[in-house]
């Protein structure tokens, strides 16, 4: 190879590396208010949204969980979780989310009693809440 192709290669790989660079400090300086973690010490049963905000199913997900939050405070703890937020890659690894938006619920002892994915209407989420005894 002669040294004006090397040359040109390596500045290819410089200005992708670059603009990888940008892209991941990007997604770890998001919001404080998207970074919502679970308060452990708390005895309440909890759904859990693992999201993003560019995902359209996410986008509409974001009125269910505020109704949600307001008509269930004190009784479930409602969490959203981005995926796309670097400091919340263990949550999401550990919690094995393979698409967007899934919605855990857990019990009061932290065990997991329901998953699922995609949208989810507000009037699921009451019946699941009241069959798996979480609330009366």
């Amino acid at each position: 190879m002669n040294n004006k192709v090397i040359l040109k290669i390596v500045v290819i790989l410089l200005v992708l590396g670059g603009f990888g660079a940008i892209y991941f400090l990007k997604k770890e300086n998001k919001p404080a208010e998207t970074q919502v973690v679970a308060n452990q010490e708390e005895k309440f049963p909890a759904l859990v949204d693992y999201g993003s905000e560019g995902c359209k199913p996410c986008k509409e997900m974001v009125p269910v969980l505020e109704t949600l939050k307001k008509e269930y405070e004190g009784k479930v703890r409602i969490d959203f979780i981005d995926v796309e937020v670097m400091a919340n890659r263990d949550k999401v690894v550990k919690a094995g989310i393979k698409l967007i938006p899934t919605q855990i619920i857990y019990d009061s002892e932290g065990k997991e009693v329901f998953r699922h994915e995609g949208f989810i209407p507000k009037e699921d989420v009451d019946k699941i809440f009241k069959e798996k005894g979480l609330i009366k």
